[in-house]
């Protein structure tokens, strides 16, 4: 998914949070239904920090991205599992890029090794005078 992120050149951080507070089972009576729940955060998380000019035109920023997500063990077929039971699935990655205006770079590309799905992240500059 694309996301758009402000950032300033020496300026603060930014952090950007979107997901949800997903319950799940925390206890069971046997042959009966949950007793509690708890909540685990799922979503996407990116963090951008150290952005510099390191000569005119050229630009230097660390990236983190975080991502997670909920599945039930029939969504993911061939990974070990309990029925019944969530799986949380995760991707995090971080590094430095740097770019020119209107420039683009892969950060990195990776592929679940369960399910064999695809995660790219790209990063593009585009300076705003």
């Amino acid at each position: 998914l694309p996301y758009s992120l402000s950032v300033s050149i020496g300026g603060p951080p930014v952090r950007f949070r979107m997901g949800a507070d997903v319950p799940y089972a925390a206890t069971v009576a046997e042959g009966a239904k949950p007793q509690s729940y708890s909540y685990r955060t799922v979503g996407i998380a990116i963090d951008i920090v150290g952005q510099i000019m390191i000569e005119p035109g050229l630009y230097k920023m660390d990236v983190s991205v975080s991502d997670s997500s909920i599945a039930s063990s029939n969504q993911v077929q061939g990974s070990p599992s309990v029925a019944g039971v969530p799986m949380f699935r995760n991707f995090n990655t971080n590094g430095s890029v740097i770019l020119k205006d209107g420039q683009t770079t892969q950060l990195s590309t990776s592929a679940d090794p369960v399910t064999g799905e695809i995660t790219r992240v790209e990063v593009t500059l585009n300076v705003v005078k």
